[in-house]
């Protein structure tokens, strides 16, 4: 379920789903020429968009907005999934993970890789674990990072 058709996208929503869309062109075309590396590796070279213009600029509405059940959003920590599900509706609560719950990713199949607060997320946990973890849930994913 997305609820994107009852907004008018701001600049921000604009760029951001350009970067996404450049982002996968730029995989596609490069897809050839990576056979050889790992998943993690490929996942950070290729399938990452990760964007910052400051606090208070549309970054997690932007998420809240444009993720669907098919992607899952990752949060900083379990305090900060309930008012994420509280402005943006009870429908994603089986989408959003804390970073430190992301062993319960494994097995779902998903799209998108929402991270809202990258550097919060990071602060505690190894990205090149969380980078992990996405790639053992098998499938082809884009990663968007919003924030620092």
């Amino acid at each position: 379920m997305n609820i994107t058709s009852n907004f008018k996208k701001s600049n921000f929503d604009k760029a951001v789903d350009l970067l996404i869309k450049k982002n996968k062109q730029n995989r596609d075309k490069n897809k050839k020429n990576v056979k050889e590396i790992s998943n993690v590796l490929y996942l950070i070279s290729l399938c990452t968009v990760h964007c910052n213009i400051g606090r208070g600029t549309g970054k997690t509405n932007y998420i809240g907005t444009h993720a669907t059940t098919d992607d899952i959003i990752v949060v900083p920590n379990f305090y900060l999934k309930k008012p994420f599900l509280k402005k943006h509706g009870q429908h994603m609560e089986n989408n959003i993970f804390a970073i430190n719950q992301l062993e319960k990713i494994r097995g779902l199949a998903f799209s998108n890789v929402y991270v809202d607060e990258p550097a919060l997320c990071f602060k505690n946990y190894d990205k090149v674990e969380f980078y992990r973890d996405i790639a053992r849930s098998g499938g082809e994913h884009t990663i968007i990072m919003l924030g620092e």
